[in-house]
């Protein structure tokens, strides 16, 4: 999935360290990470902290999007990684 638009990179800062977010505060924008394991079930768990900052729609639908992949990851792949790559 491609964010041209960067929603995801922007919903990221504005929860940024917060304290409520550690599986989300590890994605850099701009660096590549790779989700693995149990910290995949950790970032879902974490998706409705990061949905209460969207406050725009297409925000909003980022987060849905998100959480479908993890979830379909989870769902499918015995040895669970999710891939971010950054700019």
């Amino acid at each position: 999935m491609v964010d041209a638009d960067d929603l995801f990179a922007g919903l990221l800062n504005k929860c940024y360290k917060s304290g409520r977010t550690p599986t989300l505060d590890k994605i850099d924008p701009y660096a590549n990470i790779i989700i693995k394991g149990p910290d995949v079930q950790k970032l879902i768990a974490e998706l409705p902290i990061l949905e209460g900052c969207a406050q725009t729609d297409p925000e909003k639908h980022q987060v849905v999007i998100i959480g479908a992949l993890a979830r379909r990851c989870l769902a499918h792949i015995a040895d669970h990684h999710l891939y971010f790559i950054g700019d």
